[in-house]
């Protein structure tokens, strides 16, 4: 098979499923710009691998290093001893890091650079853990694979035992999104109902120390675990348990989340008395809510963006759906893929599986969104900002696929951003 034709073939592999394909490397770079901590990154490649990184944000961008690999030193077999100068410019003085992350670019992988001798050595040198990242090359993987594999690198780092024995109800949550101040307190308040304490949120309110500690925990709740079947096998292999939960964004979804966490915790009587008000409260804004914009058409966008958080990757992309349905409206799935039946079918049968009965339009370019939303079809959308434009010309309003808060109080935050997104929309 020639190099085209297995590109092709690959690349019709995973546009035909419903997690996104994406790059590896700038996948697991966009990971670690979040995360605080001490650490480097070394990009081992060419320059035109680094230089794709400067619209990423975060506070660890200025950890990244480049070994800007030349098309000589790749003729000339070079390729080694770059990295061992870069690694020892990045470990040399008094600030060094406490880790080195090594990820290689698509030309290392395809002539077979070696990144793992090259880190022993430079560990055993320096004195500093140096862990090489092999990335996937040309073979294309989805962002759901990809994270799967580095949580597994990144829960390891600490060890499979922890130093100490867990503290009494510490539980690390797994999936959730950014938590605001608001949302941590609410999460902090509920879960001591259940006799449990937050000790860490990952991946997005971990730094390096808490995957250090990862294991260091009584219990584990992982949003949507079947996302991360090397990583919850893992977890497995703890002595802590692994808790399945729903994303909590909606109100069943926030009650059955709290609940599995109560029954692993042998608290269901007292989290159910905690859980009494805050759910009464929520009907009732829902139920005001609805009186006013209910029975609305929605479109809801997926498999549309390059580096989705673990929150928006959850149940392919369905996780939040609960946040529309409660309110009465009438979601419609709109998929970007393939217009081959191939893919159709697939697209299909995965939303049977994932019990999801909504209607579903696949549609292959961005571009076509104007006229899929345009024509009267649709009340909102519900996709990332940089749809926008394309909701405007169609007369759509949108609202922005990272807007969307967790537990009681954001049900309480997201009617007020759909109520602003949709002014002019409701019921008089």
């Amino acid at each position: 098979m020639s190099d085209e034709a297995f590109w092709d073939a690959n690349q019709r592999f995973f546009t035909e499923r419903m997690g996104q394909p994406c790059c590896t490397l700038a996948g697991i770079a966009r990971i670690l710009t979040q995360m605080p901590g001490r650490f480097a990154v070394v990009v081992h490649g060419e320059d035109g691998c680094l230089d794709c990184f400067p619209h990423f944000e975060g506070r660890s961008v200025s950890h990244f290093y480049g070994s800007r690999v030349s098309q000589l030193d790749c003729a000339a077999g070079r390729t080694e001893a770059v990295l061992e100068s870069c690694l020892a410019a990045v470990l040399a003085g008094q600030d060094r890091p406490e880790l080195v992350f090594v990820l290689s670019s698509c030309l290392m992988e395809m002539i077979g650079s070696d990144l793992e001798g090259v880190c022993r050595r430079a560990a055993r040198k320096h004195g500093v853990p140096v862990l090489a990242l092999r990335t996937s090359g040309l073979k294309i993987v989805s962002q759901a694979e990809y994270t799967d594999w580095f949580y597994g690198v990144l829960a390891g780092l600490g060890g499979s035992r922890p130093r100490r024995p867990a503290a009494p109800g510490a539980l690390n949550i797994v999936g959730l999104p950014r938590l605001e101040p608001g949302p941590r307190r609410e999460l902090e308040s509920l879960l001591a109902a259940a006799g449990a304490r937050l000790r860490c949120s990952y991946p997005l309110d971990a730094g390096l120390d808490d995957w250090r500690s990862f294991a260091a925990a009584a219990a584990h709740a992982v949003v949507d675990s079947g996302l991360y079947p090397s990583f919850t096998a893992r977890l497995r292999k703890l002595e802590a348990p692994l808790i399945p939960v729903p994303l909590p964004v909606g109100l069943a979804p926030t009650l059955r989340f709290f609940r599995a966490i109560a029954r692993a915790f042998a608290a269901v009587p007292a989290m159910d008395r905690a859980l009494a008000g805050p759910a009464a409260e929520a009907r009732e804004r829902m139920r005001g809510f609805a009186r006013r914009f209910g029975g609305l058409r929605v479109a809801v966008g997926l498999r549309m963006a390059n580096f989705a958080g673990a929150s928006r990757l959850a149940f392919d992309g369905l996780g939040e759906l609960a946040a529309f349905t409660e309110l009465g409206w009438k979601p419609t799935l709109l998929i970007q893929g393939p217009p081959e039946k191939k893919a159709r079918d697939y697209f299909a049968s995965r939303l049977r599986r994932l019990g999801c009965r909504a209607p579903a339009l696949v549609f292959a370019e961005p571009g076509e969104l104007e006229h899929l939303l345009g024509g009267g079809r649709f009340d909102a959308a519900f996709m990332g900002d940089h749809a926008r434009d394309y909701a405007r010309a169609a007369g759509v309003p949108l609202i922005g696929a990272s807007s969307l808060a967790p537990f009681f109080g954001g049900i309480a935050r997201n009617l007020a951003v759909f109520a602003a997104a949709l002014d002019g929309k409701g019921k008089r």
